[in-house]
């Protein structure tokens, strides 16, 4: 009976003779109950020569799509090629030397040079002779492009005629900062933590800034903030390929793990209670969170603060209407800012050790 059914069903055409069919069989089914059983394991049947005749169906897809990527792969220019690699794409003289001179990324695939450029005339030449001779003793393959293919790969942004073509950056995966007491005399280090920093110039800005004052390290969301790119690097003058840049999945988890470790969390916002950086004493650890452009610190990393700082305004002499200027100058870039910042608790701690 099964397979009179079955050989029925193959053979119909069209979807109002199916609906048809199996109105009639309902009938027959509803009419007569001894064949409720049989009709229920031929609609099983039916239902499994479906799924696998689905499933071939879907797997055939798969392959032509595949097989259609890699002929439209054969089809691209070497340039699209990179473009669609998913590589990025570090660019101007400072951050290629840095990234060529720690080689932390892995691998580096290609050195591009603008064609057609006398780089003996330029003041850095030596530096990028340098560069050059790095990517041989390193075998990485180099090659020249023209103005244009260079400012593709860059993002339109200023490439200085030589561009790197090298692994995404690599984080470190960090739950929380231990911490081992120092003795009274000595200082103790400085963290940066970022929460959710959206804009590559600031995140590169403050990433130059903690290398230059000595900051001890550097963690950033995992999540909604600003790709580790080679605008960054850019920004960071080459300092993001020379430091180790930690990630953390939830930043106020990370910081409540670390406040239990004995650090002090100092969150940058316009309280209007905020605490002067000189009374924390030296010996404290500290974590100075900044947050993103326009929101500030989100609630919930807000409230695990210890204390809050803020730089103060002084509007300048110059400003032809202070009011004017003291509603729209409100407050300071969030990488210039950090700056400041970071320049001020080092300072602070740093008095300890000359008094």
């Amino acid at each position: 009976m099964r397979t009179c059914f079955c050989g029925l069903w193959r053979r119909m055409r069209g979807e109002d003779n199916k609906v048809a069919f199996l109105h009639t069989i309902n009938q027959v089914v509803f009419a007569n109950g001894k064949l409720a059983n049989i009709w229920r394991r031929t609609r099983t049947f039916h239902r499994r020569c479906y799924a696998s005749s689905n499933t071939a169906s879907r797997k055939g897809g798969d392959v032509w799509q595949k097989k259609a990527l890699q002929e439209s792969d054969s089809t691209l220019t070497p340039l699209q090629r990179a473009l669609k690699s998913g590589d990025d794409f570090i660019y101007g003289v400072t951050p290629v030397y840095a990234a060529l001179t720690v080689q932390s990324r892995n691998p580096i695939k290609c050195l591009y040079l603008q064609e057609n450029i006398d780089f003996a005339k330029r003041k850095d030449a030596a530096l990028l002779k340098q560069i050059v001779n790095m990517a041989k003793k390193a075998n990485i393959p180099s090659t020249t492009l023209n103005k244009g293919d260079l400012n593709n790969l860059s993002g339109q942004r200023p490439h200085q005629g030589i561009i790197l073509q090298a692994a995404p950056l690599q984080v470190e995966y960090m739950e929380q900062l231990a911490w081992n007491e120092l003795s009274p005399d000595d200082a103790a280090p400085i963290w940066l933590a970022l929460d959710e920093v959206l804009d590559p110039q600031n995140l590169g800005s403050l990433l130059r800034s903690a290398c230059f004052l000595g900051i001890s390290g550097v963690a950033i969301c995992d999540k909604n903030s600003a790709p580790l790119s080679g605008t960054v690097s850019k920004a960071s003058a080459g300092a993001m390929e020379l430091m180790t840049i930690h990630a953390v999945r939830n930043m106020s988890r990370f910081l409540q793990n670390s406040k239990r470790q004995g650090w002090y969390i100092l969150g940058a916002s316009m309280e209007d209670d905020t605490v002067d950086i000189e009374s924390i004493h030296p010996s404290v650890p500290v974590i100075l969170v900044l947050g993103s452009e326009g929101f500030g610190l989100r609630t919930n990393v807000h409230n695990v603060c210890d204390g809050f700082v803020a730089i103060e305004r002084r509007l300048s002499s110059s400003c032809s209407n202070a009011h004017v200027a003291s509603s729209l100058i409100d407050s300071l870039n969030v990488g210039v800012a950090g700056g400041i910042l970071m320049e001020q608790l080092r300072a602070s701690r740093h008095k300890l050790k000359s008094a």
